[in-house]
């Protein structure tokens, strides 16, 4: 009730998400439990999204890889060598994360970020940063797309909204 009252929303239970209330009957004890006027089901989008796409992409004759944990991630990817990557924002989010230590240790990284960042946003740059933005081209994104098999053309992200920033991030690099 008090979430309700003070931000006007109702609170959602996600019925898969370490909550130990997963199988069709304790769920069903759960909401008989509940007062239904302050708690609903999550309608989880990412699942519906992650669905959703396998079928446009066997209808592409796509390959489809899964990876069995973030940990493996970057061992799948170079074996997959993908020229799109599809994913949730909390995919992302994750990748964004990873790639956060390398970003406050390397001075050229973090330049490739700034400057890639400004130019996705359309904001000016002048001579020289469109010179070094052409050498950063072959410096360091250059190692990115190779880091993500060489074929990287985009990140589609789906089923619910990716932060803007990590958007500008993943762009920009």
């Amino acid at each position: 009730e008090k979430v309700q009252s003070a931000y006007q929303m109702r609170t959602v239970f996600h019925h898969h998400c370490a909550g130990f209330i997963e199988t069709p009957d304790e769920i069903a004890k759960l909401m008989h439990l509940t007062d239904p006027s302050l708690m609903g089901l999550c309608f989880d989008t990412g699942h519906s999204y992650e669905h959703t796409v396998q079928f446009v992409q066997i209808a592409l004759f796509a390959e489809i890889f899964y990876c069995a944990s973030l940990e493996r991630l970057m061992e799948t990817i170079k074996i997959s060598q993908p020229h799109i990557m599809t994913a949730v924002p909390r995919f992302y989010n994750n990748l964004y994360n990873k790639m956060q230590p390398k970003l406050k240790e390397s001075y050229i990284f973090s330049k490739t970020v700034d400057l890639g960042s400004k130019i996705f946003l359309g904001q000016r740059v002048n001579i020289l940063e469109r010179l070094f933005n052409k050498i950063l081209n072959y410096v360091v994104r250059k190692k990115v797309v190779k880091s993500f098999g060489g074929n990287l053309k985009a990140f589609i992200s789906g089923g619910g909204p990716l932060d803007k920033n990590i958007g500008v991030f993943l762009n920009s690099v």
